[in-house]
């Protein structure tokens, strides 16, 4: 749960595309081909009934059922050409984009709402607010938001076990640092990859590891290129670069400073420490 309060909602951000009260007869022409599309979307049908696939999930909707399609979500609607339907429908795009709202909450891409009056009121909310006035868009993003709120509630995320702790976060980061030694290791990469703000990054990392990321970092490089010392023909300048620095000089200053050896000594000493 600290990861839900601490950095899922510290940085939520909602940004409305589009969205409306829809109606259509049996006999109009309406779908939509598979595709995905990068935005999220709410569908909540009122009357009747359409087709819907979602990642190869097929359903009938009927009144009273909601639909949340996460943004790239393969997903493809096609009209009931017996029924026709009436439905309420938002486009909208979630920050940070990289946060897989599904895998955190364990959601479902449809809950029933029966007759839920307080769904439908924000969903009427949200289309009398569809104007440029800067309130009206203000009414419109609370209501989604609100929407977003009530589709988690509805679908008892309560009961639900939160996936993403603080623990698989800083394994996560960990085996992404051991997997790319050769690559960046900003601070501000790193933080993304765990979906923290870069100011609390450095102090989530300490506490922790008991390690700034800077040093952790500097201490998996050095051990690896001493494997590699070790283990491999591969020069100096070459395990340099397989460590994630380009310059040869300042590389074997760290080695240095790491081992009490240059990394030309420490081969040396390991040939003449094997053959004994």
């Amino acid at each position: 749960m600290e990861y839900i309060y601490d950095v899922w909602l510290s940085n939520l951000n909602v940004v409305i595309n589009n969205g409306r009260f829809a109606k259509f007869s049996p006999d109009a022409s309406w779908g939509i081909d598979s595709n995905r599309f990068k935005q999220s979307k709410f569908y909540f049908v009122t009357k009747g009934g359409f087709e819907i696939t979602i990642e190869g999930k097929e359903y009938t909707a009927q009144a009273g059922d909601w639909f949340f399609v996460p943004a790239n979500a393969l997903h493809s609607c096609k009209n009931n050409t017996v029924t026709g339907f009436e439905k309420y429908w938002i486009h909208f795009d979630l920050y940070p984009t990289d946060t897989d709202i599904f895998n955190l909450f364990g959601l479902p891409y449809v809950i029933h709402t029966k007759n839920d009056r307080k769904t439908l009121a924000l969903f009427k909310r949200f289309t009398n607010a569809d104007t440029n006035k800067v309130t009206d868009i203000l009414e419109a993003k609370a209501c989604t938001l609100q929407l977003l709120s009530r589709y988690i509630l509805l679908a008892q995320t309560q009961s639900v076990e939160i996936k993403s702790t603080n623990e698989e976060r800083i394994d996560n980061i960990l085996n992404y640092i051991n997997d790319n030694l050769d690559k960046d290791l900003s601070n501000d990469k790193l933080a993304k990859i765990c979906y923290l703000h870069p100011n609390h990054f450095i102090r989530f990392f300490k506490a922790k590891t008991n390690q700034t990321p800077a040093s952790y970092i500097r201490q998996r490089r050095m051990e690896k290129a001493r494997r590699l010392l070790e283990k491999s023909d591969l020069s100096v300048s070459e395990i340099a670069h397989k460590v994630g620095i380009e310059d040869e000089g300042y590389f074997s200053k760290q080695f240095k400073q790491f081992y009490s050896m240059s990394p030309r000594d420490w081969k040396k000493y390991y040939k003449w420490y094997a053959r004994r």
